[in-house]
């Protein structure tokens, strides 16, 4: 969102938007110290940003779960964790990464190698988060648009999660979600106890809420009464100007309670 502006004056334009919070995935070619200012300047807060995706050359999109790679994700994760403790944003978000295309997807020896090489590297970085208030969040992506990443399966995510105990969460996207064919309702309610940060966008396209099959606002009561208290993600591409697509966001602009 705000893609029509330079980087950090993006943060002014979700502000006069009437956003109090933003995620900002990839915020490492801004020096913190400017981001630091922009943010105490304008009351705005970060909740959420990615660990680095790793080598786009070699098609890295995360690199948590590769082997080969443990010595990589520790380098990116350490400036993850320092802009998280230094800008005061309480989620990151570990990217496991992309099953090389010569390798066989349904080898089962290849996906425990994978899923031992994720465990191993989480354990880690929670040992590195252990003084502070950070959650690591871990995120199903859909095999359509991001064919051979590694983590597709919510309840996959959860065995994660009840593996390694405190300090971690699961991050669910309504639209990874549906592009996956699950219900999202269903997935909300079922792995309800786990999910720690939702994110939205419709289908098709990766639009505004208002735009597309899945009822966004339905499942936003659905949060609601299910009495979840953290925050939601706008994670979409708007169809023309992010100002143009807002009037979704109408209704919650005003409202002390929506977090947004």
């Amino acid at each position: 969102m705000f893609g029509e502006y330079p980087p950090l004056q993006r943060l002014k334009a979700a502000k006069l938007a009437g956003f109090s919070a933003v995620e900002w995935l990839f915020p490492y070619e801004i020096p913190l110290k400017s981001i630091g200012d922009e943010l105490g300047r304008l009351d705005l807060s970060i909740v959420l940003i990615n660990a680095a995706l790793g080598d786009r050359a070699k098609g890295h999109i995360g690199i948590g779960a590769i082997p080969g790679c443990e010595q990589g994700f520790k380098d990116e994760f350490k400036r993850s964790l320092q802009y998280s403790r230094d800008l005061n944003i309480p989620n990151i978000h570990v990217m496991a990464g992309k099953v090389p295309q010569k390798s066989k997807l349904s080898s089962a020896a290849i996906l425990d190698k994978f899923r031992n090489t994720f465990i191993n590297n989480l354990r880690w970085a929670k040992e590195q988060i252990a003084d502070s208030n950070i959650t690591l969040l871990i995120e199903p992506l859909n095999c359509l648009d991001t064919p051979g990443y590694w983590l597709t399966d919510p309840n996959a995510a959860i065995e994660i999660i009840d593996e390694l105990g405190e300090g971690f969460g699961l991050q669910l996207d309504f639209y990874h979600t549906r592009m996956n064919g699950l219900s999202v309702e269903k997935t909300l309610r079922e792995c309800y106890s786990h999910i720690k940060h939702v994110q939205f966008s419709n289908v098709p396209g990766r639009h505004e809420p208002q735009h597309g099959e899945i009822n966004c606002d339905y499942l936003f009561e659905v949060l609601k009464q299910l009495k979840y208290d953290a925050w939601i993600g706008c994670e979409y591409t708007p169809r023309h100007t992010t100002s143009e697509g807002l009037s979704w966001f109408d209704k919650h602009r005003e409202s002390q309670s929506s977090r947004t």
